[in-house]
């Protein structure tokens, strides 16, 4: 069996990673700078701006030993690291894309798989008496002061 890879792969892995390398330390020198937008997408995501120049200075170090050829093993570990914190952060904020990515991630016995998305409601023979005994239920749920204010709403 030939392990030879052929130009055209090697040119194509390179290009490849040559542009994630590029653009993991456009961020990475970003954060060290601190200009105010990555000031402001940091404070959004949680995270103290004591820290943006530190995870500037792991990201960009990670970065530039993934570009060295004998440091890249170790490199590309310290980058998954920091990329799978980056996912875990936009999944606790609930950020709009990764939810839009995993919405159909769903928790099984199995661990997490993919299954199809939850079918939409069909409609009722008996809504309109179902929304009647609903209303009735949040009457007495909710204190009459409150009832003012929802029926205003609905209104």
């Amino acid at each position: 069996m030939d392990n030879a890879i052929s130009n055209k792969a090697l040119w194509t892995g390179s290009i490849i990673s040559g542009l994630a390398a590029l653009f993991l330390l456009a961020d990475g020198v970003m954060k060290l700078i601190k200009p105010a937008p990555i000031v402001h997408a940091t404070l959004k995501l949680g995270y103290p701006e004591s820290t943006i120049v530190l995870m500037g200075a792991i990201l960009t170090l990670s970065t530039l030993l993934y570009i060295l050829p004998r440091t890249s093993i170790l490199g590309a570990i310290l980058l998954t690291g920091y990329l799978g914190g980056a996912v875990a952060t936009q999944l606790r904020v609930e950020a709009i894309l990764l939810n839009q990515l995993f919405r159909n991630l769903r928790p099984s016995p199995m661990g997490r798989t993919l299954a199809a998305p939850p079918a939409p409601p069909t409609a009722h023979p008996n809504k309109h008496r179902i929304t009647a005994v609903t209303k009735a239920t949040n009457r007495q749920r909710f204190p009459p002061d409150l009832q003012i204010t929802r029926n205003m709403r609905e209104a």
